[in-house]
């Protein structure tokens, strides 16, 4: 991999950590908003409070089914 690839990847990483993280805050807030805890949004999307955890630290990626089902959760529009 020459040096302009490695750069690439590294920022590439850098950008989907960031809006990993950015999207993960912002279920944190709305969950909050709503007054739920990690485990009763859990038990909606069918998932584990720890997964809830993972989602709101940017940890792992939420798939679009399930982004789709916090978009209705939430009453939020895609924007």
């Amino acid at each position: 991999m020459t040096n302009s690839n490695q750069n690439e990847k590294l920022f590439s990483d850098k950008g989907e950590i960031a809006f990993r993280k950015a999207l993960g805050q912002r279920i944190r807030k709305l969950r909050i908003e709503n007054g739920m805890s990690q485990t009763e949004l859990g038990n909606r999307l069918g998932v584990s409070f720890q997964q809830i955890q993972k989602y709101e630290y940017g940890q792992n990626w939420i798939n679009p089914y399930r982004l789709k089902c916090l978009m209705d959760i939430f009453d939020v529009p895609l924007r």
